[in-house]
């Protein structure tokens, strides 16, 4: 079995563990391409030692010996660890999730303020056209009439 089919492998494993969700989230998880993880999955790319590294930056737990080599067990940590890693992810998209709750709530803010600063110059643009502030109310009347 070659290194790229062991990385294949992995990433399987790390999928069915839901440690990743996907091959995206992988490449993402280790700082990587997607072209060159597209390339080393389809066998036109050899497995470097910094692919390699990459991996092990990102999953300690995995066996960078076993990727090389396909010597020993391809999972050097107990499953607490892996388990404990889980939850440490769905923290972490906890946090991507609340980050962009406060993100959106502060656009919303913006929007808001935008709008009472556009609904002034309206007014101010009415009174100085001469144009009653009633306006509104008769087009209310007559498109529900």
């Amino acid at each position: 079995m070659s290194a790229n089919e062991r990385v294949k492998i992995l990433i399987g494993y790390l999928k069915s563990n839901k440690i990743i969700r996907n091959q995206q989230d992988f490449v993402e998880r280790i700082e990587n391409n997607a072209s060159v993880v597209s390339e080393i999955l389809s066998n036109k790319r050899g497995v470097s030692e910094k692919f390699v590294r990459s991996i092990n930056n990102a999953f300690s737990f995995i066996s960078t010996k076993w990727i090389m080599t396909g010597e020993g067990e391809m999972i050097m940590s107990e499953p607490e660890t892996i388990r404990s890693i889980q939850k440490n992810e769905e923290r972490t998209d906890i946090n991507r999730l609340i980050e962009t709750n406060a993100s959106l709530a502060q656009s919303v803010s913006k929007m808001a303020e935008t709008n009472a600063i556009l609904a002034s110059k309206i007014i101010e643009l009415t009174s100085l056209l001469g144009i009653s502030d009633n306006v509104y109310d008769k087009t209310e009347m007559k498109s529900s009439g």
